[in-house]
């Protein structure tokens, strides 16, 4: 009993320590802000050739519509 206690109390103090608006500026601004600047330059080509994708096929798919009304 005396360990889940002294885990509560462990988990109490670090959501203390989370809370206070400093050290929650310092985890955004050396965690999570790289993180995820790291996951969109790897994403980046993905998301623009997708992107890509999808303006060609709906150009394609305009061109085909507008010859099949002109028929």
């Amino acid at each position: 009993m005396e360990i889940k206690q002294l885990i509560i109390e462990i988990l109490n103090k670090i959501k203390l320590e989370l809370d206070n608006p400093e050290v929650n500026s310092k985890i955004k601004e050396e965690f999570t802000d790289p993180f995820i600047k790291f996951i969109l330059n790897q994403l980046y080509p993905y998301l623009l050739t997708t992107s890509i994708i999808f303006i060609l096929m709906f150009l394609c798919v305009v061109s085909i519509l507008v010859i099949s009304i002109k028929r």
